[in-house]
């Protein structure tokens, strides 16, 4: 927990002196009256309709056993992660997955605002929630693929779903908030967040090898499913936030490009741990 809350507190604080030093307020392009939301295929996130169904449906059931709403339930996965909430907007989400296998994050127009600080937030929450749900997916279609136990998978692939969506969040946020860093930077932290997530046997075993193997290719067609919401965005919030989220996009596919290189990169020289059950 102390190494998940120190990779993102340091995520943190980049993104917010990035904000300070822009000081940039925004003047949306209309007021929004009607439900904003966001919508994928399973196909262009790189999943099946089964998987990501079932992902969708434990979590909204967990949140239901949990007495929380969507929006309260990825507050507290990001505290757990060690992220800023500090200016969390509570906003009544929900999340559905048609039978067709669409994925669609719902705000209700009744709670829409235009400000900046809003739409910042609430988009990086909502782009954040759907990355880590087709990562989740995606990890455990590929993990069931190769054989590993229907009891180990959701203990692989439960963590690296909430940390790639904790650090989706943050880096939409730092976006929106004028932050810019290279991809190589981002790979990097990206690869730490979800080794503190999983633990370092986890993520020799299994998380690494997919995220050197599967887990690119998935990511370059999430990385162009998000630059897709630039129109909707752009639509509601103006086109500065349209072409922040189209950024977005780039950054990832980015990110995705460099993955394989940068965990080998880092395999090779992991954070001191002792010596793992997978070395005897």
């Amino acid at each position: 927990m102390r190494i998940r809350q120190r990779l993102f507190r340091f995520v943190t604080v980049v993104t917010v002196g990035a904000m300070v030093a822009s000081g940039v307020a925004v003047t949306p392009a209309r007021a929004a009256t009607s439900d904003f939301s966001l919508s994928v295929t399973a196909a262009a996130l790189g999943v099946d309709t089964v998987t990501l169904i079932s992902v969708v449906s434990s979590v909204n059931a967990a949140d239901v056993r949990d007495g929380l709403s969507l929006d309260q339930a990825a507050k507290r996965q990001v505290a757990e992660m060690g992220g800023d909430t500090s200016r969390w907007v509570d906003v009544d989400l929900t999340a559905t997955v048609s039978t067709d296998g669409t994925l669609t994050i719902t705000v209700p127009g009744a709670e829409v605002q235009t400000t900046t600080s809003w739409y910042a937030q609430v988009i990086s929450t909502m782009v954040g929630l759907i990355v880590g749900y087709g990562l989740r997916a995606g990890c455990i279609a590929s993990l069931t693929a190769t054989g590993v136990g229907s009891a180990l998978v959701p203990l692989i692939c439960t963590p690296v779903g909430a940390a790639t969506g904790t650090f989706t969040q943050a880096l939409v946020q730092g976006a929106f908030d004028g932050k810019t860093n290279t991809p190589e930077f981002w790979t990097n932290t990206l690869i730490k967040v979800v080794f503190a997530a999983v633990g370092a046997y986890t993520w020799e075993k299994w998380v690494s090898p997919w995220s050197k193997n599967v887990a690119p290719d998935q990511l370059k067609k999430i990385a162009t499913a998000v630059k897709g919401f630039s129109t909707k965005v752009a639509a509601f919030f103006g086109a500065l936030a349209g072409n922040t989220i189209a950024a977005i996009g780039d950054l990832m596919n980015g990110i995705a490009t460099r993955l394989p290189a940068q965990v080998g990169l880092f395999d090779a020289d992991p954070p001191a741990t002792g010596p793992l059950p997978c070395d005897s």
